[in-house]
Formats: structure tokens, sequence, C-alpha cells
């Protein structure tokens, strides 16, 4: 492991995002799964945390659809 690492401001701020992404990932999944009455996949980590990212802070209506699993979808819990 190199001993500094040298980062761009667009890394840091990637960085800070794919943090603040996985915050509300994980209380998603929290609040959630509890609730599923099947299995989660083993993706769920990963394919919810790339929704967030890629909807950004507020637009909240581009993960309208996202599948818990192949079974279970976000409007089982939001008609």
């Amino acid at each position: 492991m190199p001993v500094t690492v040298k980062q761009t401001a667009a890394t840091r701020q990637a960085s800070r995002n794919f943090g603040i992404a996985s915050r509300k990932a994980k209380l998603i999944r929290q609040a959630f799964t509890p609730q599923l009455e099947i299995n989660r996949d083993g993706a769920l980590v990963n394919r919810l945390n790339k929704a967030l990212i890629t909807a950004g802070k507020d637009q909240w209506k581009q993960i309208e659809g996202f599948r818990f699993n192949k079974h279970t979808g976000i409007d089982k819990f939001f008609p």
C-alpha cells in the first residue's frame, strides 16, 4: 500500500457521494428487509448503493421500481 494517496477534488466528491449513498442504503435495508417474507439476494447491497448514487441527492423518482429481489419491489411498501 502506498504511504500517501493523491486525491483530486473529484475523487473526494465521489468518495463523499458513495458514503452518503451507502448510509442511506443501510437505513433502507434495515427498515425494509425484515418486512420481506422471502430472502434477499446477495447483490442487494451493491444494487441499492448504485441506485442511490445514480439518483443523486434529491432525485428519489429514479429509485422508483427498485427491486429488493426478483419477487419483491419497492412498490410492496409504497403502492
